[in-house]
Parts: C-alpha cells; sequence; structure tokens
C-alpha cells in the first residue's frame, strides 16, 4: 500500500520513468516512416545510467513474434546511412531478457518526448520559485474576495501550489482552482484552496508566515504566481 507521501509524488510530482512518458502497447505502430527519438540508456559502473537521444525515422515493424510479444524494428538515425534494428515490444522498448541488461534502446514519439522535456525543465523552474516567499495576505484576500476570481485562477492567472514533503528537494505542484481567505482574529486566517479535481487543502494561517504547513507537518506549501 502506497504511503501519503508516494500519493502526493505520483500526483503531483515529474517522474521520468512515469507511464505517462510511455506509449501504451503498439501506440508507437501510428509513428512507422515518421521521425521519432531513439534513446540509448547505457549503465555506468556507479548503477546510474548515461541517455543519448537522437532522431531518427522508424522505417518498419514486421516478424511478430508471439512467444516474446516483440516485433523486429527497422530504423534509421538521421544523418546516418545506415539501416539499423531490433527486437521490440509493443511499449517500444527493445526486449531483453534478464533484468540485469546495461543497455536498453528504445522509440518515443516526437510530441512525447517533447511533454518530457517541458515537463523536467518546468520542474526544475519550480525549484527555484519555491526560493520565493508565499503571495501576501493582502494579495491573496484582494483575490480572495473579487468578484473576478474564478476568471482570474482559471484563466488570466497562473497560481501555484508548490510543496515541499519533509526531507525531499524535489517540489510538488498543481494550479489552484479555487481559493478562499477568511480573517478570523487579529493576525490569523482560513485559507482554503482546490485543486483542479477539487481536492482541499485547509489551513489556519498567519500574516506573517513565509509558507504553511502541509497535511499535519509531511511538509510545507507555498503559494505562488508563476509570473
Amino acid at each position: 500500500m502506497k504511503t501519503r507521501q508516494e500519493i502526493l509524488k505520483s500526483k503531483y510530482g515529474f517522474d521520468k520513468g512515469s507511464y505517462d512518458y510511455v506509449p501504451k502497447g503498439c501506440e508507437i505502430h501510428k509513428y512507422i516512416g515518421q521521425r521519432v527519438v531513439y534513446v540509448d540508456y547505457k549503465k555506468k559502473e556507479d548503477g546510474t545510467w548515461d541517455t543519448d537521444y537522437k532522431p531518427a525515422i522508424l522505417l518498419s515493424l514486421s516478424d511478430f513474434d508471439p512467444i516474446n510479444m516483440t516485433y523486429l524494428a527497422k530504423y534509421k538515425i538521421i544523418g546516418e546511412d545506415e539501416i539499423k534494428e531490433f527486437r521490440m515490444i509493443p511499449e517500444g522498448y527493445c526486449w531483453v531478457d534478464s533484468k540485469d541488461a546495461d543497455y536498453v534502446q528504445r522509440f518515443l514519439p516526437t510530441s512525447m518526448h517533447c511533454k518530457l522535456v517541458e515537463d523536467e525543465l518546468f520542474y526544475e523552474r519550480l525549484k527555484e520559485l519555491w526560493n520565493r516567499d508565499t503571495l501576501p495576505i493582502d494579495s491573496l484576500m484582494g483575490l480572495s474576495s473579487s468578484k473576478d476570481k474564478t476568471a482570474s485562477l482559471r484563466y488570466s492567472h497562473h497560481l501555484a501550489c508548490l510543496i515541499k514533503l519533509e526531507g525531499e528537494e524535489d517540489i510538488l505542484y498543481f494550479r489552484i482552482q479555487e481559493l478562499n481567505l477568511i480573517h478570523r482574529s487579529g493576525k490569523q486566517y482560513a485559507l482554503s484552496i482546490k485543486d483542479g479535481e477539487g481536492n482541499p487543502v485547509k489551513m489556519l494561517i498567519t500574516s506573517e508566515m513565509k509558507d504553511y504547513e502541509f497535511e499535519n507537518g509531511i511538509g510545507r506549501f507555498k503559494i505562488i504566481d508563476l509570473c
């Protein structure tokens, strides 16, 4: 069973190995004759991997083997004349019969590769944005009380909830779709925000806070304008 931290990282984090960046079974067939991204991974002595990306043309997929569910993939790296091949499983990876393989090949649709790169760069930027303080109370109150609040949050502004779990360096993120701030007494306010699925985060905060406690201390969060 997943821990709460694992659930949050899966929902709001970035993971290069996520199935979001793996074509579904035989979806790669749609890209025969098109430009794709050829990737090879080579394991280093320290157990980490070197990754190399090259543009390629996926020439054909043939000779289906029902025993190991593979196709013979023929391709050509753009700028090279040699036609190369490997046995490919339906998700676009090369077929290997060992869990200890030290070399892996795969194909990625160009659009999926671009999405991976965009997401990775975005989450790297979030690490820099974490150095900002959370938006001040007057900004949050102005937004919360605005008659155009919904249009502001969902159209003209990109307000982000950035979460940093205890002991973690990576930043989790969701775009805030609803925000309410109610003054309680003195410097104390009741804050409520929701993600795009309506999941709420509620806290009692003060106007002096630079960040806020997240879910009973499993992390901290900030409200940041992405501009």
